[in-house]
């Protein structure tokens, strides 16, 4: 627990968690940013039927992403 009178600790307690923030949004960040450039160099090669298994697998994926966060952010009874 950080003292709430020792400014020094609230200042690096706050900047433990902004950086927490940051690795964490910067994680999703690049690794989304790394499958999207590897599916944009390669989607000329691409026939249609491929494409719409690309395009069908990237929303399943997003979805159960969504759906997972949104069950983890609901209080259990």
């Amino acid at each position: 627990m950080v003292n709430k009178t020792s400014w020094p600790d609230v200042i690096l307690a706050a900047c433990f968690v902004l950086l927490a923030v940051a690795m964490l949004l910067g994680t999703f960040y690049f690794g989304g940013a790394y499958v999207f450039s590897n599916i944009k160099e390669r989607w000329a090669e691409y026939s249609v039927k491929k494409r719409i298994t690309v395009i069908s697998r990237i929303v399943v994926t997003l979805t159960v992403i969504t759906v997972l966060a949104i069950l983890s952010a609901q209080k259990l009874h």
